[in-house]
């Protein structure tokens, strides 16, 4: 059996929203000393529906299912138990300042926080030994690209994604070649012998993005930003972009004007000079604009030229 990468994501998100209820049954359990009753369940039910919720947008944010890359259960457990603390700071932020809520559930939710993270790392645990013996894909590499190379270690290294480089042509699934030998007329032959066969035949490009979602710089040039970036496409998503920095720049501006004299006082106070620094940037199309900051060096530290920051200045 093959997992995705976006199947065991799923299979690892549902698991811990099942193990989110779960350790809210204990938690009820545990502090009223009998199996929860309906009405008790009912209470807790929706107040901590949102806040899982919340929990499983933290995670995915967090990196928390970010499957490519859980090298290690060390990896894996440490990045589960940050993202389970901003989570469960969350958490008590809403309910101590939520208002209207008809339940104080202030030692239920540190009761279950700690539940749910014992049952997080047990999870986890159980989750890392499962994609480590799931069947694999056998792939073999054919190039020689110092790239390709190091590309296969890397799955070497990491089982969880699901591959199994081969140095042998045997029992092979996956042939992964670069894009020379697939457009060389004499061996793109054999590779339709090898698709007869049952055996798939990728590019190293494509099978490189599809797994980390970037592209190999080997590639990367002039005729591949030709290929890639249309302007004409973006112009929609950059007209709504242009309304989004304007409305931004109005808050952030109006919320600034509330606390510029504070600031330009502390300038003041730290160094003598004005309040503003201006600067000359390059912008889209090479458009030169000015750009407005507030000073956080001493007037004219870099007068002379460029120079590495230090104490003081």
């Amino acid at each position: 059996m093959f997992l995705s990468s976006k199947g065991k994501i799923l299979i690892l998100a549902m698991g811990d929203l099942a193990l989110f209820y779960l350790g809210l049954f204990f938690t009820l359990n545990l502090r009223y000393q009998t199996l929860v009753e309906p009405e008790i369940w009912l209470a807790h039910q929706w107040p901590f529906f949102w806040i899982h919720l919340l929990w499983l947008f933290i995670f995915y944010i967090g990196g928390a299912y970010d499957v490519k890359n859980f090298a290690s259960y060390k990896k894996i457990l440490g990045t589960t138990l940050k993202t389970m603390a901003i989570a469960a700071m969350m958490a008590v932020l809403i309910f101590y300042l939520a208002p209207g809520l008809k339940i104080a559930p202030k030692t239920n939710l540190f009761i279950d926080i700690a539940v749910v993270s014992i049952l997080l790392v047990l999870w986890r645990r159980l989750f890392w030994f499962f994609i480590k013996k799931v069947s694999k894909i056998k792939v073999l590499f054919l190039g020689s690209t110092k790239e390709m190379r190091q590309f296969g270690e890397q799955l070497k290294n990491n089982p969880q994604l699901g591959y199994e480089p081969m140095t042998t042509p045997e029992n092979v699934q996956l042939v992964v070649a670069s894009a020379d030998m697939i457009q060389d007329k004499e061996i793109s032959g054999k590779f339709y012998q090898m698709v007869l066969l049952g055996i798939s035949v990728i590019d190293f490009e494509s099978f490189y993005e599809s797994l980390t979602e970037k592209v190999p710089i080997s590639i990367i040039n002039e005729g591949w930003f030709l290929k890639n970036v249309n302007e004409i496409n973006k112009k929609p998503f950059e007209q709504f972009k242009r309304v989004f920095d304007i409305i931004y720049a109005v808050v952030t501006g109006i919320i600034t004007l509330a606390i510029l004299p504070f600031i330009a006082m502390f300038i003041k106070l730290e160094s003598k000079g004005p309040v503003f620094y201006k600067q000359k940037r390059v912008g889209k199309n090479g458009k030169i604009f000015e750009l407005f900051k507030f000073r956080t060096m001493i007037k004219d530290a870099e007068k002379n030229k460029a120079q590495w920051a230090s104490e003081n200045d």
